[in-house]
């Protein structure tokens, strides 16, 4: 995996809030200043490709789905909650990221059992197909970001609940 891809950005932001009481501009700051997943890479006119630190605003946004999946509580300040204080065990961070996305796409009225029947349903189950078939109640990069998670969390463990399924999604979308 990338270290720049959404689920290293959220271990970061989770990280990083465990360790600092900021509010949420502040936390940005000291995560583009101290965290390599906020970073993208360009090649400059030279031809040389380097590391740039992302912008605040995107980081903000990274904040701030953390806040959506329940993984930092909400208010002025950027804590964790009971949730995101399960995150920080290393052994537990992908079953509890997997259940928090769970709990977000129920939340916008999509069940895992929706998205694994419209896998398995749909001839070409792209995730621009899926988005089509499920019609949820979120933008289109949102749910993308969402299946994505799902396909990542638990591989290392064998608790990956979109095993096969998700070959099928991402190879398809190639």
């Amino acid at each position: 995996m990338q270290k720049t891809w959404t689920y290293y950005k959220i271990r970061d932001v989770v990280d990083a809030a465990s360790t600092q009481t900021l509010s949420a501009p502040e936390l940005a700051e000291h995560l583009r200043a101290n965290y390599d997943s906020f970073v993208y890479h360009r090649r400059d006119d030279d031809g040389n490709v380097r590391a740039r630190p992302c912008s605040a605003h995107s980081v903000r946004g990274a904040i701030g789905f953390c806040r959506e999946l329940g993984l930092i509580e909400e208010g002025d300040i950027c804590t964790l909650s009971d949730l995101g204080e399960d995150s920080l065990n290393p052994l537990q961070f992908d079953l509890v990221l997997q259940q928090a996305v769970l709990d977000y796409l129920d939340r916008h009225q999509i069940s895992y059992d929706q998205i694994k029947s419209a896998i398995e349903e749909a001839p070409v189950p792209t995730p621009r197909a899926l988005y089509l078939r499920l019609s949820p109640a979120l933008a289109e990069s949102r749910f993308r970001t969402c299946l994505f998670l799902l396909s990542l969390c638990g591989q290392d463990t064998d608790q990956h609940i979109l095993t096969g399924s998700v070959v099928k999604v991402y190879e398809a979308s190639a």
